[in-house]
């Protein structure tokens, strides 16, 4: 016997419900008060030296296959490079 199943897409737009303006002011509040809470610190920047002569460097975010896709950097005349996805800085010594 054979079993049909049907899936039921319901755009997300229909699924909101309106609210009155003393509900919209609330929630305004809350998000102006969430905003406005201090920053946790992050973590520090990892500092890689390379050597003097390098024309660029490849980043993978360290973390293995919890790291990031390979990337490469080149200098072009700098002495450093930052890595876009996890912020590695990459100093010639």
């Amino acid at each position: 016997m054979l079993l049909e199943l049907s899936v039921l897409f319901v755009p997300i737009y229909a699924i909101i419900t309106p609210i009155n303006n003393k509900q919209s002011l609330k929630i305004m509040k809350q998000n102006s008060q969430n905003s406005q809470k201090t920053p946790k610190p992050s973590k520090p920047l990892d500092l890689i030296t390379v050597a003097q002569d390098a024309d660029g460097v490849m980043c993978d975010g360290g973390g293995g296959p919890l790291g990031h896709p390979n990337v490469w950097y080149s200098f072009d005349g700098r002495d450093n490079a930052a890595c876009h996805y996890c912020g590695r800085r990459f100093v010639k010594n």
